[in-house]
This record gives structure tokens, sequence and C-alpha cells, in this order.
């Protein structure tokens, strides 16, 4: 196991002490992975990966984020 791994493990965790989460939230290493898999900033990847589950549309200027969108099959807003 990474040390990321590791890391995601002990945060989810915490997280899962403290915060009632929903069923429909994604998680911090779909976050992680998404984010790797497109080479975006984690706050993307949530964006994207929770559009993309919820098959949603995405709106957005940044260029890098519009390129994953596209990639990953979600629809945009311009």
């Amino acid at each position: 196991m990474s040390f990321a791994d590791r890391c995601l493990d002990d945060i989810e965790g915490l997280m899962a002490s403290v915060i009632n989460e929903s069923a429909a939230a994604i998680s911090l290493r779909q976050a992680h992975s998404v984010a790797r898999q497109f080479r975006l900033t984690a706050y993307d990847a949530a964006y994207l990966e929770t559009a993309r589950s919820e098959h949603l549309g995405l709106a957005t200027l940044d260029r890098a984020l519009s390129e994953a969108a596209a990639k990953a099959g979600v629809p945009l807003f311009r």
C-alpha cells in the first residue's frame, strides 16, 4: 500500500467518525484517482467525478477541466 493510500485511509476514517456522508458523495479515494488520471487538482477532480457519477453537465472556463470532461464523456455548458 502506498503512502498516499495510507493517508487516504486515515483521512476517510477520520471523516467517517465525524461527518455523516451522503450516499451520493464521492470519496476522497475517487477524487484522488480522477485527479491522477486526468492530471487535475483534487478540487477539479471532485467536480468532474461528481458530474460524471450524477450524469450532470459541467460549467467551467478552465481548460484542463474542460479537456478532462471531454475525455470522461461529461457534457460541458459554455
